[in-house]
């Protein structure tokens, strides 16, 4: 046998062999069978992807719906109560506290039906967070493979998922945001216009009627319809269309707006350029470390072969890839803006820009990986054990006060023959005890209203300005701090540790005494008493 024929066999051999290990993964490189198990759920994900969509939506419904009724209302939310058991929504509107009134006009429409208070306050965010899962789903669904695109809003529960249950507009925004996100998506591509671009006007603006800062949400679309019409040529006029309503409902509420100025002056909740930092800390982070955290698993347990095996591609288009970076790269615009007209900014104010970043970190680790099934299935698991970890809590945990637990049990150890008058330093703690103590203890109850100390002390004037308009319509009991003190030469006062009122007290001559056995209650009486 010459040398010349040595070779073709080896060669042949060679061929074989790298044939062989492109057809079938090598033992030592799936040991635990963690590809094979992936490549059966993606298998299932794809054939029946709806099902499983349909399914964990079904089970996240009875899941938040248990926790809408068990879960103790906190001080927001307390407020949306009181004022959707206004008369009539007019009211409501009349009540104008610098939010706007649709989302309590929905709750003061829905009391009367579903009978449960908690249940009312909370079920339309709910059924928009729902919402928002199912839009998501749709707007990825043909995009990224079927494992990433069941990920996308799985990734929003660490900054979202309070919000499901939260009676607050919140909830009910992210649905419309990520609803007008799959209208637009639609309509891009020409699918049911007639139908989707009506729809994504409606998402739009429900969203400014909902939170005036949605009203930012256009500024993605606008920067993807300039990308859209970069590319085709051709200016698509029905989208632009659409969010002239949106702009509309804001001038509509211009009036209301402008009326509160005062609360924007001295606002809980400046907006400052630190605040971008931690805005993308809490936003950002989590899906990225979740991303990081599937693909380590899957190279730890499976590591990555050379062969391909049931690789996909990402089909974002590039206007879709121009809206997602708007959402991502919109916060330090926001806030920059609201430093010089609003003066107030908060995270949740943005929440919607959640969207943005969950497609963002599903779409980047499945470009990253290829479509690698293995890797999709680890993140999925991933991000249910994070919801399971914010889920737990909650829903097995006993149902307490979010801010007054203590407190309340402290106050029920009181004689209930007393008269003297309960002073609530803290005006979470006042609203949540006004709602869940008993009575006669609960009649007892006042909240000494200070704009002047609030400032002095605290730096915003925010209690002072939503408690006592409330206090006027409502039966809580709101009164002047210098009135109660007036009128009491001897009071109980409830407060925190980093509640001013005692130190203010003792500077002020009265004798703060703690009562024995309690962490929150204190005797005070006039200097001349």
């Amino acid at each position: 046998m010459g040398w010349r024929r040595v070779y073709e066999i080896l060669g042949s051999v060679k061929v074989l062999n790298s044939s062989a290990s492109e057809l079938s993964p090598s033992p030592f490189r799936d040991p635990f069978g963690v590809v094979r198990l992936a490549d059966k759920l993606n298998a299932s994900f794809e054939r029946h992807f709806w099902r499983w969509a349909s399914l964990f939506t079904l089970m996240f419904f009875v899941v938040s719906i248990v926790r809408d009724l068990r879960t103790r209302f906190w001080f927001d939310e307390l407020f949306t109560l009181h004022l959707a058991k206004l008369a009539s929504a007019r009211e409501i509107i009349a009540f104008n506290d610098a939010s706007p009134p649709l989302y309590p006009i929905i709750v003061h429409w829905l009391l009367p039906i579903v009978g449960s208070e908690a249940l009312a306050v909370r079920l339309p965010a709910t059924l928009g967070y729902c919402a928002m899962l199912l839009c998501l789903w749709a707007f990825c669904r043909g995009r990224l493979p079927a494992v990433f695109a069941f990920a996308v809003p799985l990734l929003s529960f660490e900054r979202g998922l309070f919000f499901a249950t939260d009676g607050r507009p919140y909830g009910l925004v992210l649905g419309c945001a990520a609803g007008a996100l799959l209208c637009w998506q639609m309509a891009a591509e020409g699918q049911r216009r007639v139908v989707t671009i009506p729809l994504l006007a409606v998402c739009l603006a429900l969203m400014v009627a909902l939170h005036y800062y949605a009203i930012f949400f256009l500024v993605p679309l606008v920067l993807a319809e300039a990308m859209r019409w970069r590319t085709a040529r051709r200016l698509d006029f029905g989208i632009p269309a659409a969010m002239v309503p949106a702009l509309l409902v804001l001038g509509v509420h211009y009036a209301l707006f402008v009326a509160n100025q005062d609360y924007g002056a001295n606002f809980w909740a400046q907006p400052s350029l630190a605040a971008i930092a931690s805005f993308y800390e809490r936003f950002l982070l989590p899906p990225l470390v979740l991303a990081a955290l599937a693909f380590l698993i899957v190279a730890l347990l499976a590591g990555f072969s050379a062969r391909r095996e049931n690789a996909q591609k990402t089909h974002l288009a590039l206007h879709e890839w121009t809206a997602i970076a708007g959402l991502v790269l919109l916060p330090p615009v926001v806030i920059v803006v609201s430093m010089f007209t609003t003066n107030a900014f908060f995270e949740r104010y943005l929440l919607w820009t959640v969207i943005g970043f969950s497609v963002l970190g599903a779409a980047a680790l499945s470009m990253a990986v290829r479509g690698r099934p293995a890797v999709g299935v680890a993140l999925i698991a991933i991000a249910l054990a994070a919801m399971a970890r914010l889920e737990i809590g909650p829903l097995f945990g006993p149902s307490i006060l979010p801010t007054a637990e203590g407190m309340r049990q402290e106050l029920n150890m009181l004689a209930t023959d007393g008269s003297e008058p309960i002073v609530v330093a803290n005006a979470h703690a006042f609203m949540e005890l006004s709602y869940y103590l008993g009575s006669p203890l609960r009649e007892r109850l006042v909240f000494p209203l200070s704009r002047e100390l609030d400032l002095k002390y605290r730096g915003f004037d925010t209690d002072a300005l939503t408690l006592g308009p409330l206090s006027r319509r409502t039966p809580i009991r709101v009164e002047a701090y210098e009135e109660i003190l007036a009128e009491n030469k001897k009071f109980l006062l409830a407060a925190f540790e980093h509640d001013y009122l005692p130190l203010h007290l003792t500077q002020a001559g009265y004798r703060v005494t703690p009562r024995r056995d309690a962490t929150t209650l204190y005797e005070v009486r006039a200097p001349d008493e």
